[in-house]
């Protein structure tokens, strides 16, 4: 999310210009309430993070296991598969597949271009082989992203409702 920025004056002194006086005071009601909610907002902003962290992670997951597998599928040639796929198109390739099978947003993988000079340092027959325990960890890790969070977030909006209705009944 991109930070906002207020625009405004706040010195104790009376206003010289006064053309944008209603465009200031807009500003300063938008940055008091913002204050205001902010620890609502943060919760939010929390929650938020989990779950981009969450699918970046699955998103590597299944990105280096396939790499693996397409590599130690090779009977020979094992250092020339790697070199084609630590290429950003041939990266562009893997992520295209790996969207596919696993049901990721593109948005959740890396720049081909970063991610292509981090793995030329590694031999990708090292990483991990897919098991029973870590599939355990990608279902518990999709069962975070697809219920755990979105439940997380209906019951932060039925307190906040409910915050808002006990204040309204208070000022009545």
């Amino acid at each position: 999310e991109v930070p906002r920025v207020y625009i405004g004056s706040f010195w104790d002194r009376p206003w010289q210009n006064t053309g944008m006086l209603d465009l200031m005071e807009a500003e300063e009601n938008d940055l008091i309430e913002d204050l205001v909610t902010m620890p609502q907002n943060n919760v939010m902003n929390k929650i938020n993070e989990i779950a981009r962290r969450a699918r970046v992670v699955e998103a590597h997951t299944h990105l280096l296991a396939h790499l693996r597998a397409k590599v130690v599928a090779k009977w020979y040639g094992k250092r020339e598969e790697q070199a084609r796929l630590c290429t950003p198109e041939g990266l562009l390739a893997a992520y295209e597949q790996v969207q596919r099978e696993h049901d990721l947003s593109r948005g959740d993988f890396p720049l081909p271009s970063r991610m292509a000079s981090v793995l030329r340092a590694y031999d990708f027959t090292d990483f991990y082989k897919p098991s029973v325990e870590r599939s355990k960890k990608l279902k518990a890790l999709r069962e975070l992203t697809e219920c755990d969070i979105p439940e997380l977030i209906t019951r932060l909006h039925s307190v906040q409702k409910r915050r808002q209705a006990s204040k309204a009944s208070i000022v009545e």
